[in-house]
């Protein structure tokens, strides 16, 4: 599924975001094949913990992956494999309805057609991705909506069979598909993070008993734009809550479908370069919606695990109710933006390492009016669109890298008097998304030489825009002196703070003071180690930190804390210092660090396992 396809519920939440699906819902996708029947699981379930630890099978600016998702069921296989080639793809994704496998009892199998389907790949020269979600109706308890299995364990035994049947032959399997949605997990009030990370653990474990060289890719979510944990949870909410539960552990790439509806690859909520007005204005109608998957796995501290995307489209005029917004993209804005999208991936994105197109040839196997048929870059009568033609004469040769973005940093480049009660002080960001709009809040407590004084606190307003590189300098015109707490924030969510402190007798020189995470490390059994940079505090000055937040010793304690300064070390001669904290728990952590003369400044460290 992608998005909300639902005409019914589309029209619901109107009023929220009119937000349409994305592409097509799965649960009609696969030709001939009985829908899922599918339940809430039990109490009772099974669930033997895996003693397998997952650890990203490939480090981050690998090689990056074409892909293209085909049917290869029902239809002529070879001529479906030659395409894929011709095209230049070398990986093929089918998507795999369990119930149409297994679909009577347990340990009952039809293999004719995925046999037939993973033969002809082999034999083309393709490396294969296999989706796998729809529980059966034997394992649901006849719940008629797609979902899990009552028991999560027969998931885990089927994909055991399923991984040792075809070990060597499949390359990489992703683990359901879309469970933030309603019709994907059960049905509605159903879904939850947790119950999916339990299933996740149970067939990862499976996956890697029999064939340890697999990829296991955790389901990726459908950007919904809705929030209400009743139809849908939002993706970005859903994949923090996935970490929360220990999805790091039991995978060893996240899956993502970011969909861009009626906008270029390029375009974010700040960034207009199409002529259509729909599906504007937020994070779920953008390809870049990646951005903020990769900042989310930054700041909880996984930024080695890759991203594959697992299905990426845009669709022309669609027929289908609620894929209306179809039409502001002619067949060659399809061309143009998979071509697009494609080369920020490789080139833009070394966390990306896949990217598959949805899709390759549903217009040879739906009528015109089945929603699926336009996503197609070939026509039903098996000639190219203009996307398959562009997709094949694009170069594919590996990654053309852009220079890797610094951390986020906010530092005080200039400080200058301009004037009676008048300062103008200059701040430098670095390290922010490109092109990207930025705001500025700030608090603190100032005193305007004596006519007034006192604490403020003022919202976020617009700074500016940042370069090509990320950068931004900012100008800030005082008419007072005092401590200023300044939260540098762009449309992408990447934030930076700076703290400013002066009087008109000893202003600042150099650089403000600053605090940035530079790493967070798993270094043992519920062992953390992080490394905050300071800069900015007076040369060789001692520095103390304290700290205050909540924290959870892995299940043995857990609460509320706060803590005394203590000393964590001297700065050198251009007033900078590497901390190491050592933290025996996860959590959420404000720590304030000090140096002897009074500069400070203060870093939030927030992660699960």
């Amino acid at each position: 599924m992608r998005g909300l396809s639902a005409a019914v519920l589309c029209l619901a939440l109107a009023a929220a975001w009119l937000l349409p699906s994305a592409s097509p819902a799965w649960a009609r996708a696969q030709l001939a094949a009985p829908d899922g029947r599918l339940a809430r699981p039990a109490t009772g379930d099974t669930l033997a913990t895996s003693t397998v630890r997952a650890r990203p099978v490939q480090q981050v600016g690998g090689p990056f992956h074409y892909g293209i998702q085909a049917h290869l069921f029902w239809t002529d296989r070879p001529r479906v494999v030659s395409m894929a080639r011709e095209a230049g793809f070398t990986w093929v994704k089918q998507q795999v309805r369990w119930d149409s496998i297994e679909p009577q009892a347990k340990g009952v199998y039809d293999w004719r057609e995925l046999d037939a389907a993973v033969a002809a790949a082999n034999q083309g020269g393709l490396r294969v991705l296999l989706s796998i979600s729809a529980a059966p109706q034997w394992a649901t308890g006849g719940n008629p909506i797609a979902g899990p299995p009552n028991n999560y364990q027969d998931f885990a035994d089927f994909m055991r069979v399923v991984a040792q049947r075809y070990k060597g032959r499949v390359h990489a399997y992703e683990m359901w598909n879309e469970q933030n949605l309603w019709y994907e997990w059960g049905g509605k009030g159903r879904l939850n993070a947790g119950d999916y990370v339990r299933l996740l653990r149970l067939a990862y474990g499976a996956v890697k008993a029999v064939d340890p060289g697999a990829v296991v890719i955790a389901g990726a979510l459908t950007p919904t734009g809705v929030n209400d944990g009743d139809t849908a949870i939002d993706d970005l909410l859903y994949l923090e809550q996935m970490y929360a539960a220990g999805v790091r552990d039991v995978s060893d790439a996240i899956g993502a479908h970011p969909h861009g509806y009626n906008n270029s690859p390029d375009d974010w909520m700040d960034t207009k370069t199409v002529a259509s007005e729909g599906f504007k204005g937020h994070p779920s109608f953008y390809f870049r919606r990646l951005e903020q998957y990769r900042l989310l796995m930054e700041r909880v501290g996984d930024p080695d695990r890759p991203i594959w995307i697992t299905e990426v489209g845009w669709t022309t005029a669609n027929q289908a109710p609620g894929y209306e917004y179809g039409r502001d993209n002619s067949e060659q804005d399809q061309a143009r933006h998979l071509v697009r999208a494609l080369e920020k991936a490789r080139d833009e994105y070394p966390w990306v390492q896949a990217m598959f197109i949805w899709s390759l040839n549903f217009s040879t196997l739906v009528p015109p009016h089945d929603e699926k048929f336009p996503w197609s870059i070939i026509n039903a009568d098996w000639s190219p669109r203009p996307a398959y033609t562009a997709i094949k004469n694009m170069p594919k040769g590996g990654r053309n890298l852009r220079p890797p973005r610094p951390p986020t940093a906010a530092q005080v480049a200039q400080f200058a008097r301009v004037g009676d009660c008048r300062w103008q002080i200059a701040v430098q960001l670095v390290g922010f998304t490109r092109s990207a709009d930025v705001t500025n809040s700030s608090s603190g407590f100032y005193d305007a030489c004596g006519v007034e004084a006192g604490e403020y606190a003022s919202p976020d307003a617009p700074v500016g825009r940042t370069n090509e590189n990320g950068e931004l300098t900012v100008v800030l015109d005082h008419p007072d002196f005092g401590r200023y707490d300044y939260v540098f924030t762009d449309s992408v969510g990447r934030a930076a703070a700076v703290t400013i402190a002066y009087d008109p007798s000893t202003p600042p020189s150099g650089a403000a003071t600053a605090a940035n995470v530079a790493e967070i490390a798993r270094v043992g059994d519920c062992q953390w180690r992080i490394t905050v940079q300071l800069a900015g505090f007076t040369p060789q000055a001692d520095v103390v930190a304290s700290s205050s937040g909540s924290y959870d010793a892995c299940g043995v304690e857990a609460g509320a804390y706060a803590t005394p300064p203590g000393g964590v070390g001297r700065t050198n001669e251009n007033g900078e210092l590497t901390v190491v904290l050592d933290h025996p728990d996860f959590g959420r952590y404000d720590y304030v660090f000090t140096d002897s003369a009074g500069r400070s400044a203060a870093a939030t460290i927030a992660y699960a396992p």
